[in-house]
């Protein structure tokens, strides 16, 4: 009897939990086919781990009426069937595409293209969102009828410090109306500019045409903000940090940061700033000084875009015809990228004069990081590849350099206590690389830019490598080594000049003297020997 009890409950039991699962996938299905909110995570090899803690953010939202699409993008690890696995046990609301590896932007766009979502949201497969996520960027849109909404982000530190740093807003809603106007009002609420904090109504984008560029690598969230940016009208900041950064070793944005990936052709960046300018171009108000210097903030500041700028003459040109490189533009500027864009715009020889930012003559070097200490030839040596260092000011020959100016535009640096040129060891086109003295020989190693801050420092930018010269560690004690560093203008990389001034010279007329006082002469009387000179005439040097 007992056992005849216990079969019927088990029966009972399992049937009850098939007629559960099959009402949860029914309640699923419903909010499907209508989403609210899509989520589009694209995945390359995440470690599982991350992944899974990924998957399951997404999964616990607050806001059931969603749908988590993932892009499979080549991986090998076995994230694709760990993929496939959240999708058979939540087949209604997990979708997941497999393909080749084509890059993150070519994954979300393929995201973009089957979202059936209200709003889209980005997440990145090694991090997290808050479980009301979600909801509460949903519920701000549709307050507020907002194309965007944004949040603020907290990172988890893995081994390092974040690349971005916490961000967030005042503990209200605020929203920019008209924001082709106020794109550096919208800067300006939060400095974060990556595509993962917030939500993104659909039919904005589509409208719009707006997508991600798919050569590009990395950066391609800053590239498809700023047309988001652009085009928006009407964008809602939330104060909640609501989505947490982790740090992958292993991420595009750490192989990039480690020089491991090239994330793109200078051909393929310069094409997606001439897209980002051909939006620019078209408001009303790009006339306008601040907001072309805003432009080339953004570019100057983007990790992906920034390096197609150095040394491309054509693109260069192409900005110098377009207004951009006129003074009233770049002086507004901060200082760092004002340097930085001169500097690039001496490298390409572009159709910009050369400066000339000092006269010719004889110089101590002095760094910014403490004016006490100056450039310096390591115990005044007469050898070649002796190196340059800073030391404390003394005033001696190793201090002193001739700063002379060339007709191509770039100047020479000689040291006086051993007339050696200052030269960047064996043309080394690496960061740190030594710079030391060496014989006249005027290969490109031995040119430098000149290049005035605005403030009375200046950059010092190699010929050979476009690097600018800095000294090592930002540490002002005697003895630093001076190297070369790529061009960001910091206290290590700017100096002042100062001419030396000589004694005066021996030939330099003397002062008046003051007149002497009259002395009394006694007069010897002789009647038989009469003077041989008259009072008043003067002797005549031997």
């Amino acid at each position: 009897m007992k056992k005849l009890i216990l079969n019927n409950f088990q029966k009972l039991m399992s049937m009850m939990l098939t007629v559960i699962l099959f009402l949860s996938t029914i309640s699923f299905e419903v909010f499907a086919e209508d989403p609210k909110v899509s989520i589009i995570i694209p995945v390359y090899n995440t470690p599982e781990n991350l992944l899974r803690d990924c998957l399951n953010s997404a999964k616990n939202q607050t806001l059931k009426d969603i749908e988590i699409i993932c892009i499979d993008d080549g991986s090998t690890n076995g994230s694709g069937e760990i993929l496939d696995e959240y999708a058979r046990s939540d087949p209604a609301r997990f979708k997941v595409i497999h393909q080749e590896n084509g890059g993150p932007s070519v994954a979300r766009n393929k995201g973009m293209e089957i979202a059936q979502g209200e709003y889209i949201q980005f997440l990145d497969s090694d991090d997290t969102i808050d479980p009301t996520m979600s909801e509460k960027c949903y519920n701000a849109s549709k307050d507020y009828d907002a194309d965007i909404v944004r949040c603020s982000v907290k990172c988890e530190e893995r081994g390092g410090a974040p690349f971005f740093q916490e961000c967030h807003v005042n503990n209200e809603f605020k929203f920019v109306n008209d924001t082709n106007k106020n794109i550096n009002k919208v800067l300006a609420y939060n400095n974060n500019i990556a595509i993962f904090l917030g939500v993104y109504k659909n039919k904005f984008l589509k409208d719009n045409s707006l997508r991600f560029f798919d050569e590009v690598k990395s950066g391609q969230d800053q590239c498809f903000n700023i047309l988001c940016f652009s085009k928006a009208r009407k964008l809602v900041f939330i104060p909640d940090r609501l989505y947490t950064y982790r740090k992958n070793d292993i991420s595009i944005t750490a192989r990039i940061c480690k020089g491991k990936l090239n994330p793109g052709s200078v051909c393929k960046r310069t094409d997606a700033i001439k897209d980002i300018y051909g939006y620019f171009k078209n408001f009303e108000y790009f006339g306008d000084e601040r907001t072309k210097a805003e432009f080339l903030h953004l570019i100057l500041n983007h990790r992906f875009l920034c390096p197609a700028i150095s040394g491309n003459k054509p693109l260069l040109d192409f900005f110098l015809d377009a207004g951009l490189l006129q003074d009233d533009v770049i002086n507004q500027l901060p200082i760092k990228e004002r340097i930085r864009l001169k500097s690039m715009l001496l490298i390409a020889d572009s159709k910009t004069k050369p400066e000339k930012p000092i006269p010719d003559g004889i110089y101590t070097i002095s760094s910014k990081l403490n004016p006490n200490m100056c450039l310096d030839i390591n115990q005044c040596s007469k050898n070649d590849k002796a190196n340059l260092q800073l030391w404390q000011k003394n005033g001696t020959n190793a201090q002193k350099f001739k700063v002379q100016y060339n007709s191509d535009g770039y100047y020479t640096i000689k040291a006086i206590c051993s007339g050696k040129f200052i030269d960047v060891s064996a043309s080394g086109k690496q960061n740190g690389t030594n710079i030391w003295q060496y014989c006249d020989n005027g290969t490109d190693a031995q040119k430098w830019f000149i290049v005035p801050d605005g403030e009375g420092y200046y950059c010092l930018v190699s010929k050979c490598n476009n690097m600018c010269m800095d000294v090592y560690g930002a540490k002002a004690i005697n003895g630093a080594n001076i190297h070369c560093w790529p061009i960001h203008a910091e206290d290590n990389q700017r100096f002042k000049l100062e001419k030396f001034e000589d004694k005066p010279s021996a030939n330099k007329p003397n002062r008046a003297r003051k007149p002497r006082p009259n002395k009394l002469v006694k007069i010897k009387k002789n009647a038989d020997k009469p003077s041989s000179s008259k009072p008043g005439d003067l002797k005549k040097s031997a």
